[in-house]
């Protein structure tokens, strides 16, 4: 399982658990935590992936570990 970490506004959370529900089947799961999204992800994103999330979230910051 892959932890990542998305700075956006508290607004975007339906868009980014849209997207996620997408790529990942409904097995993403997206929580606010102090001030940014944590997301359990079954594996990170691709590049193609994460450059179609740039399209349909607006955020600052992503970073996974």
């Amino acid at each position: 399982m892959t932890i990542a970490i998305v700075d956006a506004r508290y607004l975007e959370r339906g868009n980014l658990e849209a997207f996620l529900g997408r790529i990942f089947e409904g097995k993403a799961s997206v929580k606010w935590e102090r001030g940014h999204f944590k997301c359990n992800l079954p594996r990170g994103l691709t590049q193609p992936e994460f450059d179609e999330m740039k399209k349909s979230v607006e955020f600052e910051h992503y970073n996974e570990s």
